[in-house]
């Protein structure tokens, strides 16, 4: 018996499941085998593939269990983001790298991005050299690779690829700073544009008299507005958990 944890940017973990295995257990040992620190392993948590609903890291496994995917959860401080190690931001970006060229990072899909959503991916692109020995002419040729399908749809695309040629060899020729220092660029404008990325809800029920209200539990950490853990309704009337004032 057995359940399967995906890692980013590499072939799926196999974990046989052992009487008392816990979801940190499993998730402490995935991030061993990937070598990042026993400081970040907390930063790490189990999604359910399924659901993408994160698991209570207590829980035991069981047989029958649903796959997984070790992901970074909890965002560091994005002051320096290098004090997580090499390792961990390595995985970092890669999970919101992956993610903002599948289109999963909805503020790129809107057109008042699209130069933001441009310079992201020659930076990803200049990641990609550094990181595998691959000529600038090789990602050029690939940049669908880089670009977000919905950036390439809403952008002219023989200015797009201009556009990314022009800024990809600038940088090549006069680089700002070592790849780590692009990677956490990446990460940062990512946080400071999309900041409903990290968002994650949680289907709950709130008795009320003799009724069962569902709600769905918001954790927004990096909310531009109001940060924090809020409930939504169905009715959309927003209650913040963290602070006594009430917004719709």
């Amino acid at each position: 018996m057995s359940i399967v944890v995906k890692i980013i940017g590499s072939s799926p973990g196999i974990i046989p499941i052992d009487d008392g295995l816990s979801f940190e257990d499993v998730c402490i040992q995935c991030c061993r085998d990937l070598e990042i620190s026993p400081a970040s392993r907390n930063l790490f948590a189990l999604r359910n593939e399924t659901s993408k609903l994160y698991v209570n890291p207590s829980d035991l496994l069981k047989d029958g269990d649903d796959s997984y995917e070790l992901r970074l959860r909890f965002w560091p401080s994005l002051a320096n983001l290098s004090k997580i190690g090499t390792k961990a931001l390595n995985y970092f970006y890669r999970q919101v790298y992956e993610e903002f060229v599948e289109g999963k990072i909805t503020a790129f899909n809107n057109k008042t991005n699209q130069s933001v959503a441009l310079g992201l991916a020659v930076t990803a692109m200049y990641c990609h050299m550094k990181d595998y020995g691959v000529k600038m002419n090789d990602v050029l040729t690939n940049y669908k690779k880089f670009v977000p399908k919905m950036v390439r749809r809403n952008s002219n695309l023989k200015y797009s690829t201009e556009s990314l040629k022009t800024r990809l060899n600038q940088v090549v020729q006069n680089p700002p700073g070592e790849t780590w220092f692009f990677k956490q660029a990446f990460l940062k404008t990512i946080a400071q544009t999309a900041t409903d990325y990290s968002v994650e809800k949680y289907p709950v029920k709130v008795e009320e008299g003799e009724e069962l209200i569902e709600f769905d539990l918001i954790v927004q950490p990096m909310g531009s507005e109001h940060p924090g853990v809020k409930m939504q309704s169905v009715k959309k009337k927003i209650v913040s958990c963290c602070y006594s004032t009430y917004f719709s």
